[in-house]
């Protein structure tokens, strides 16, 4: 699949989202335009997301990873019974050569009585050979496949250990930026700024009041935005892909899971997976795509709105297309 080319289009793309953002929001007094400490919490938000995503990311490599050790470590025990059985076959054929050879003197084969007989001895001795090579090249062989596993499971069982301090680490570093981003609300409320509706849309004046998901909407996608409309209302949460929390994607892996598709946790591994579309061709059951950093994912609904779990002390709810930088679009 090939991606967007970013770098070519973004100055466009921007200035578009500019445009229709203007057109789409009331246009702001100086008094209402953004406070440093707007901009401060905008990028602790966009921090927090990619943070989140990183996060998803290992988590994802780490299930994997013990999911191939789940598979691969009850085949060691039958991979070693093998190489038993093999050397045990190397060893019963050997001490029958050595019988053999102690039997088979060379006078013996030079005074056969007859050439039927003296065929007879040197095929015994040539089966016998043939024999304890085949036996040693199976040996070999489970020999081999019991040092791959063996190496194999190693590999693993470091990779789990690395992962596992990863996602220790990065759990860290996510609760980190939820504090910092709850300090700078409570910063903001300290100077007699509201604390922030969490059902309220950032990106502009869109009305989700009681609104149902719209008709019409059929098959996998019509089922996947029905279920985003469900979930309108429930808190976010990291790692969360419900149905008590959701974070971004963990949001977009629940809807497509009930329209019976399966996606990655994780914005930039959907953006993998999905087919890429341009914004002219969107329909509801798409995904939206945020940022250079693909640190957000969205549903769009139609009518140029998305449904997202937006950031931490924000619920589940409808916002605009054009609520913050757009990197892609995708169909799963």
């Amino acid at each position: 699949m090939s991606f967007p080319t970013v770098a070519g289009r973004r100055a466009g793309r921007l200035t578009l989202v500019t445009a229709i953002g203007a057109t789409l929001l009331p246009q702001p007094s100086p008094a209402a335009a953004a406070t440093p400490l707007d901009v401060q919490l905008q990028r602790a938000r966009h921090q927090l997301d990619a943070v989140v995503e990183e996060y998803n990311q290992i988590r994802a490599d780490l299930a994997s990873t013990e999911t191939q050790l789940a598979e691969l470590t009850p085949r060691l025990g039958p991979m070693r019974r093998a190489v038993e059985q093999q050397r045990g076959k190397v060893g019963a054929i050997a001490a029958g050569a050595y019988r053999v050879a102690a039997s088979y003197k060379v006078g013996m084969l030079l005074t056969a009585n007859g050439p039927h007989q003296l065929t007879d001895r040197i095929l015994v001795v040539t089966r016998l050979a043939d024999n304890q090579q085949k036996a040693v090249a199976n040996l070999d062989q489970a020999n081999h496949h019991y040092r791959k596993a063996q190496q194999a499971l190693a590999m693993l069982a470091a990779s789990q250990y690395k992962q596992r301090a990863q996602l220790t680490a990065k759990r860290q570093h996510v609760e980190g930026e939820i504090y910092r981003l709850r300090q700078l609300i409570d910063d903001a409320a300290d100077r007699g700024t509201p604390r922030p509706d969490p059902n309220r849309p950032r990106g502009g004046a869109v009305d989700t009041d009681g609104v149902p998901a719209p008709a019409g909407i059929t098959g996998a996608a019509g089922r996947a935005v029905r279920f985003a409309y469900s979930q309108i209302g429930t808190p976010y949460r990291f790692g969360g892909s419900g149905p008590d929390g959701y974070d971004c994607s963990g949001l977009i892996k629940a809807a497509w899971t009930a329209a019976g598709r399966n996606l990655p946790h994780n914005a930039a591994g959907q953006r993998g997976v999905v087919r890429d579309i341009g914004r002219s061709d969107l329909r509801p059951g798409d995904l939206v795509f945020y940022y250079g950093d693909l640190s957000h994912v969205a549903l769009y609904i139609g009518g140029g709105r998305i449904i997202h779990a937006p950031t931490y002390g924000e619920n589940v709810h409808i916002d605009s297309l054009t609520y913050a930088p757009i990197h892609s679009f995708g169909r799963p």
